[in-house]
Order: C-alpha cells, then structure tokens, then sequence
C-alpha cells in the first residue's frame, strides 16, 4: 500500500470510486479544480483511496477536501494516510493550520481527524457549503 500525489493516468480510477463511494452526489467535479492538490492510495497500482488539499496562503490554512476509500480497504488506515500526506504537502510550503469538515453521520472520518489530533471547532463563518457539519482544525 503506497500514497502519492495523484497523476493524470488516476484520473478515471478516482471518478470511478468516487461515484461508486457517493452516487447521491453526480459526477466527480472537484478533480478539475485546479488550486487542489491529489493524492491517492494504491494497492498494488489500483487506486482504493483517494484524497485533495487545498492551500489558503493569506492564512497559512490548508483545507482538508474531500476523501474517499473504497468499502474493500476501509479500516486499514489509509484515510490516516492520506491525512498524514496532505499535512506534509502543507507544512512543504508553509501552511500553520490545517481545516476540514465532517457530516455528523460521518463517525468514521471524525474518528480519523481526532486520531491525528484535529479538534472540533466553530468558524466565525460557515464555510463548508453544507447545513450540518462539524468543523475540524489542527495547527500545522
């Protein structure tokens, strides 16, 4: 099991997962964001995880987007992985703070976040986009 950054040839594993991981949601849009960075979990070259971070320079934030690990290899610790990649990408260049978001029906990621020492908190601002979530942060 291996995490790296992302490279092009992942991109149709990742849509793949991610539709079968949240059909509710449509098609995979946020790959082609262009200020997010990728990562992904490979198990022998086939993508079963997969992760972005984005980077908000003017607060040294880096936000946590969303994550995904195929039902076949949930509870093997890549989401912690995966974590642990983002905040290295972070630190790489200079990030103090790192931020992300939960849906409450979501216990599996809030066990992961807390399990590397991210701690709830509330935003002056929501910013997730979504009704009910709870925010996570951790200083870099």
């Amino acid at each position: 099991m291996s995490v790296r950054k992302a490279r092009v040839e992942h991109t149709g594993a990742v849509q793949e997962l991610y539709e079968t991981l949240f059909p509710a949601d449509g098609p995979f849009k946020a790959w082609a964001t262009p200020d997010v960075i990728w990562f992904v979990a490979l198990d022998d070259k086939k993508v079963v995880g997969f992760a972005g971070v984005r980077f908000i320079r003017r607060s040294k934030t880096a936000e946590l987007v969303i994550s995904g690990v195929a039902t076949t290899h949930q509870g093997r610790g890549i989401q912690r992985r995966l974590i642990s990649a983002r905040e290295r990408a972070a630190r790489k260049v200079g990030m103090t703070r790192a931020v992300s978001y939960t849906i409450p029906q979501n216990a599996p990621s809030a066990t992961n976040l807390a399990k590397r020492g991210y701690s709830t908190y509330r935003p002056k601002t929501a910013w997730s986009g979504r009704r009910s979530v709870v925010y996570w942060e951790k200083r870099l």
